[in-house]
């Protein structure tokens, strides 16, 4: 093992920052970091409500949206619902045998009748 006699035990060293002056750890901030602190934190509030209300409005736009298309999906289901029942009614033999009887004069034979197919 070598062993440097002039060798030092490295320290860290405090890093002054430009522009802001040294001070010590038990001291108060300097009003116009305080100032500068205070005004940072003022402007990170104002845009953080100006952000959430921008999102709120979006948020209110797209429950508005999904309530129209919630209605008109309502009434879709409804008008379908009344198509199938009157193409139920439309398809029943019983409407079809009313339908050729009154527009064709068709009839269904009766048992005396003979038929061929």
């Amino acid at each position: 093992m070598i062993i440097n006699v002039q060798a030092n035990q490295f320290r860290n060293r405090p890093v002054q920052a430009v522009g802001i002056p040294a001070r010590d750890r038990n001291s108060e901030m300097s009003p116009a970091l305080k100032q500068a602190m205070l005004s940072a934190v003022f402007v990170t509030v104002l845009i953080t409500l100006a952000i959430s209300q921008v999102i709120g409005w979006q948020v209110h736009r797209v429950e508005n949206r999904r309530q129209l298309l919630q209605e008109r999906a309502d009434s879709l289901n409804s008008e379908q619902i009344n198509l199938l029942a009157r193409r139920a009614k439309l398809l029943s033999p019983g409407y079809i045998e009313a339908v050729a009887a009154v527009r064709l004069g068709l009839h269904a034979p009766d048992k005396g009748q003979v038929h061929r197919l």
